[in-house]
């Protein structure tokens, strides 16, 4: 597994969050609809500094079944876990790999 992240930013955690999980600008997990901040770097407690991956590549936890090149926009759920983007909803990264099942961990290519 590689990632080529270009930019990083520091958040602060409003919640516990999970490594490779979109994140939203608030510290949270990006739920649907939102056009997160990006992908956590690693998982951290509340309070705690979290680094997000925010330009170029980065490991992403799947929801789901994803295609290779397919659209991806954070779970329903809250989780922060990647789904396909089935035309509803902001695009937030296009899989470089595919994703069979949900908690396979692929590489995403993140847009804004």
């Amino acid at each position: 597994m590689q990632q080529s992240p270009i930019l990083s930013l520091t958040v602060s955690a409003a919640t516990g969050i999970s490594a490779a999980r979109f994140v939203d600008f608030t510290g949270n997990h990006a739920a649907d609809g939102e056009q997160p901040l990006g992908v956590s770097a690693y998982g951290a407690a509340v309070g705690v500094a979290l680094s997000v991956r925010v330009l170029g590549t980065a490991m992403l936890e799947a929801g789901g079944a994803i295609a290779v090149g397919g659209p991806i926009k954070p779970a329903a759920d809250g989780s922060g876990k990647g789904i396909a983007q089935a035309g509803v909803g902001p695009i937030a990264a296009y899989a470089l790999q595919a994703a069979v099942a949900d908690g396979d961990l692929i590489e995403v290519l993140l847009v804004h």
